[in-house]
């Protein structure tokens, strides 16, 4: 099937907009056509008007060559099809126009960062990660943490910020490397988008590029936190150890550097319940969820005393000095968002 004017070979290449939205496609299609041709190789790409394909010298995550493509319109919907790849809805298919859900392989998607995050197979989407990505059914996929169908209320204002600086604790392990580099890579479209890596790993200078910049080393180590504050982050998320007091000492050094109307992120608090409390503890006395459970109070409370607050020693840990500078923390499964002062 084919349609004139369209080159061959655009499956599996980026397509993009400047000035609106990026995304993976696995194909293209004309809008405007009869729907008996509106397919072309396999899947379908449908927008929200006519579809004007132009060649691009440049697509972010290819390099220039024919049947590289940029699509000069509103993106809309997405859906995946079980036997195609994703599929952008048209109001004239009967799509709704500006839906965000989604569906693949029979697992219905409703957060455009979601469905970013199962394709580049990182566990923060709600189906996890898997070693065989090329063979696996999603409907056979594990299920993951599940952050980024909350992350996205948080994060979607960020996408067109100019100058948008973030900065992830950890690279994954080595049999998956990176896959949270490539969901942030291709949410957060702007090429002036900024994202800084930070892993024990020497590995994981390889994923540095043009937006992505790695710094190999301990974040168990005072000085190397104080050298990264200075990088004055939008956003923070801690994927890395998920140590006690790996996780507090570095919110203790990158929180203040988090700049007005940020956000800082720890993921994995689960570490803080249950029988592997030792395993993670470490030595540490106070668990990472008891000092933000504490900080929600002040923040709540906006520092006044409660009787349910115990006299434990806690009263000066260093994290809890923070409170006027916290306008909300939000609670997920496994996770924690603290919202900096000007987030709201």
């Amino acid at each position: 099937m084919s349609h004139p004017g369209v080159p061959a070979g655009v499956g599996g290449e980026r397509i993009g907009h400047k000035g609106s939205r990026k995304l993976f496609c696995d194909f293209v299609v004309l809008a405007g056509a009869p729907p008996q041709d509106r397919v072309l190789a396999r899947p379908v790409l449908a927008a929200a008007g006519p579809v004007s394909l132009r060649p691009a010298g440049f697509v972010r995550g290819g390099r220039p060559g024919p049947g590289k493509l940029a699509v000069s319109h509103a993106l809309r919907s997405i859906t995946v099809s079980a036997t195609a790849g994703p599929r952008l809805a048209h109001p004239a298919d009967g799509g709704q126009t500006g839906a965000s859900s989604s569906t693949m392989n029979d697992v219905r998607f409703t957060s455009r960062l979601d469905a970013i995050g199962v394709r580049c197979n990182t566990d923060k989407a709600s189906l996890g990660r898997t070693k065989n990505v090329a063979s696996s059914a999603l409907g056979d996929r594990p299920r993951g943490h599940d952050y980024l169908r909350k992350y996205e209320a948080f994060l979607r204002r960020y996408c067109e910020r100019p100058d948008f600086r973030m900065m992830e604790l950890g690279a994954g392990p080595e049999w998956n490397l990176g896959a949270s580099v490539r969901l942030w890579e291709e949410y957060f479209w702007r090429d002036d988008f900024r994202l800084h890596v930070v892993d024990v790993k020497p590995s994981a200078a390889s994923l540095a590029n043009e937006r992505v910049s790695v710094t190999v080393g301990d974040l168990g180590d005072p000085a190397t936190l104080g050298q990264l504050a200075a990088a004055s982050p939008d956003v923070v998320l801690d994927d890395a150890s998920h140590l006690w007091g790996h996780q507090l000492l570095a919110f203790q050094w990158l929180f203040p550097a988090v700049r007005p109307g940020g956000l800082y992120i720890i993921e994995d608090i689960e570490t803080s319940f249950g029988p592997n409390r030792e395993r993670w503890s470490q030595g540490e006395e106070f668990d990472t969820y008891t000092i933000l459970s504490r900080l929600i109070a002040l923040v709540a409370g906006k520092g006044r005393a409660h009787p349910l607050l115990p006299a434990d020693g806690l009263e000066g840990h260093p994290v809890l000095a923070f409170w006027p500078e916290i306008e909300s923390i939000t609670l997920v499964n496994d996770a924690c968002i603290v919202a900096k002062t000007g987030y709201y």
